[in-house]
């Protein structure tokens, strides 16, 4: 189900996820856990990977979708570089902490997206990527939603309610909120997702 932006979707439960247009950095020191989460991810996505916190700085940018960030990095910590990549306005990727550091009260500190502590398995990393893929969707919808909301009343005070433009834009708005509550039904039964508290 695409959404108006290039190269994304919105991924649902069950559908071919195979997206070859995804593009995910893995950024980790540890040989074989970057070897391992590689080669789980890679069947699916464009992975590239990252030893270093200045490799990843490199690597990141505005065609990176997804990155999978170890706390602890040589020379900087995880939460160093994640500052430094947000503050790059080029950088809009989802960032999870993949990391053997628990969460503590720090972490609300943290500009993530999702925080995960090793070890994780393939179905975890996979089901992990697809929630960052469908915040990112959410958000993506949800502004556009909100863009053509604006339009149509616009077009409303101006006294163009019935144009074939409001028409049209009110087409789009319902195509949106359509999408925006398929993701929400996604979100809320899906087993990717922790339980929330209530």
């Amino acid at each position: 189900m695409s959404v108006d932006h290039p190269n994304r979707t919105v991924v649902k439960k069950g559908e071919d996820t195979t997206r070859k247009d995804i593009s995910v950095l893995i950024v980790e020191d540890d040989p074989s856990l970057l070897t391992l989460y590689r080669d789980y991810l890679s069947n699916k996505y464009d992975v590239d990977i990252a030893k270093t916190g200045k490799e990843a700085k490199n690597k990141a940018g505005p065609n990176t979708d997804i990155v999978l960030l170890d706390r602890r990095l040589p020379n900087h910590s995880g939460a160093e570089i994640l500052h430094e990549l947000r503050n790059d306005k080029e950088f809009s990727a989802k960032v999870a902490m993949l990391t053997g550091v628990a969460p503590t009260g720090d972490i609300l500190e943290l500009p993530i997206d999702d925080y995960k502590t090793k070890p994780i398995d393939h179905s975890e990393i996979h089901d992990l990527v697809r929630t960052l893929l469908l915040q990112r969707s959410y958000e993506i919808i949800s502004q556009k939603f909100f863009r053509l909301n604006s339009k149509r009343s616009a077009l409303k005070e101006a006294g163009n309610d019935k144009t074939d433009a409001y028409l049209q834009v009110t087409d789009e708005i319902e195509r949106c909120q359509k999408k925006i509550e398929e993701i929400i039904k996604e979100i809320n039964n899906d087993s990717i997702f922790r339980t929330f508290p209530k």
